[in-house]
């Protein structure tokens, strides 16, 4: 099945991608089998009001008005019933304004169109734009191996010192309540800066550790963070999984010229070149929630992960026909999993055909591959760049690798979480370099 061409929430779509899977090493995705209709009507609940809740199926949007979009459910895998779907989005919410990459947001920003907000996370493509990392070298974490400061920093206006003290406090409280988020992810660190640009405003850009500034399902960002990846491919693709979020906020600010006010980060060990690029910097951060305290949920003011890469995907996803949207996921999840050059082990491919077929996988067979995710996620963990302060090519491709793995492995598995909806999968399948666009019509006619 050829993915029909997506106008601009397809082009969206794209966008998304290089937010992960550009940097991850995109791959064109297989052709998908033709699934076999389900044998018993599809589990969907009544009519949804919330995110994850199923949703009635809706007049199907055409592929002009929405290119291609998604949405889905999930139940806990069961011998002998129908294989599980995600939670699927609800519909009728009134979208919230996307989540903007760094530097969209302290220029003087453009107007936006009125028909499908510009992808977040999109490269900027323009010509002579400034590079996303410093020019000459990396400075790492490493001690005794020095930095030497940029021009672009010595030359950028000082902030007071009681400014940048209240902004310390605002990032270390963003970065405590982001290590609560997603502290069943283990080995994961954040970092949050915060920038001034002309207006003087205080704004925060926030990175994690894991690939391209990758969010755990279940974190959702306020609106007004911005991303520190995701605006240009290369910089993504130099730092994709470095060690020390700090540096990487770091980077991604300095390069647009503003003045860095302060930078805290739950990462363990200071930083030359955060020291002698921000006046006030907080490192180990950790958090003062207890465990077993609420984290924030998706509410007007937050985001999910999807909208953070490609906002009108997801209010696509929310309102299409639950049915195209489940399908089209199968879709997505086969090219996830059979996309890449890695032939899967024989329990992914047992659970890949039980989904595809509509048909339930074995308890062990989902065990068995929640094994194998634990174990890309822990190699990944354990070989991210960036340990010696050094940007090693061969270590990013290691690590690249697992990570990618985790990520097909992660898209799988939502299958078998009540929790997780259709934005989820799709988030995944996108870190993992899976890119097909949706088209309501075209999944209706296969």
């Amino acid at each position: 099945m050829a993915p029909a061409a997506g106008g601009g929430l397809g082009a969206e779509f794209a966008h998304g991608v290089a937010a992960g899977a550009s940097a991850a090493g995109g791959f064109v995705p297989p052709e998908p089998p033709v699934p076999h209709p389900p044998a018993t009507p599809l589990a969907f609940g009544p009519e949804s009001t919330g995110l994850h809740e199923a949703a009635a199926p809706l007049s199907a949007p055409s592929p002009t008005d929405i290119p291609h979009t998604p949405t889905q459910t999930a139940a806990a895998p069961a011998v002998g019933s129908p294989a599980p779907m995600m939670g699927s989005m609800g519909s009728g919410s009134s979208p919230e304004p996307p989540l903007n990459s760094y530097g969209s947001v302290l220029s003087t920003p453009a107007t936006p169109s009125a028909s499908v907000a510009p992808a977040m996370g999109s490269p900027t493509g323009a010509a002579g734009a400034p590079p996303m990392y410093p020019p000459g070298g990396t400075a790492g974490a490493a001690a005794g191996l020095g930095t030497v400061v940029p021009q672009d920093v010595r030359d950028a206006p000082r902030v007071p010192m009681d400014v940048a003290i209240s902004d310390l406090e605002l990032a270390r409280r963003a970065v405590q309540e982001l290590i609560h988020a997603s502290r069943l992810y283990g080995g994961l660190d954040w970092a949050v800066g915060v920038a001034r640009g002309e207006s003087g405003a205080p704004e925060l850009v926030v990175a994690s550790n894991e690939g391209a500034g990758y969010i755990p399902a279940g974190v959702f960002l306020p609106r007004n963070f911005r991303l520190a990846f995701g605006r240009d491919m290369d910089f993504d693709a130099r730092w994709f999984g470095w060690v020390n979020p700090a540096e990487s906020v770091v980077r991604a600010i300095r390069a647009q010229g503003y003045s860095l006010s302060a930078v805290a980060t739950s990462f363990f060990a200071p930083s030359d070149e955060v020291r002698d690029s921000v006046r006030e910097s907080a490192v180990g951060v950790r958090p003062v929630l207890e465990p077993s305290d609420r984290s924030p949920q998706l509410v007007p003011g937050r985001l999910h992960r999807l909208q953070t890469i490609a906002p009108a995907l997801y209010q696509a996803l929310e309102r299409a026909n639950t049915y195209d949207v489940h399908r089209y996921c199968r879709d997505v999840t086969y090219a996830a999993i059979y996309g890449g050059h890695d032939t899967p082990s024989p329990a992914v491919e047992s659970v890949v055909r039980a989904v595809l077929s509509e048909q339930a996988a074995p308890q062990g067979e989902w065990q068995r591959v929640r094994d194998e995710y634990d174990t890309a996620c822990m190699l990944a963990g354990s070989q991210r760049p960036g340990y010696d302060g050094a940007n090693d090519p061969s270590l990013t491709e290691m690590y690249r690798a697992d990570f990618i793995a985790a990520r097909r492995l992660e898209t799988l598995l939502c299958w078998s979480e009540y929790s997780l909806s259709a934005a989820d999968l799709v988030y995944s399948a996108i870190q993992a370099g899976a890119s097909i666009a949706f088209d309501a019509a075209a999944v209706r006619s296969r």
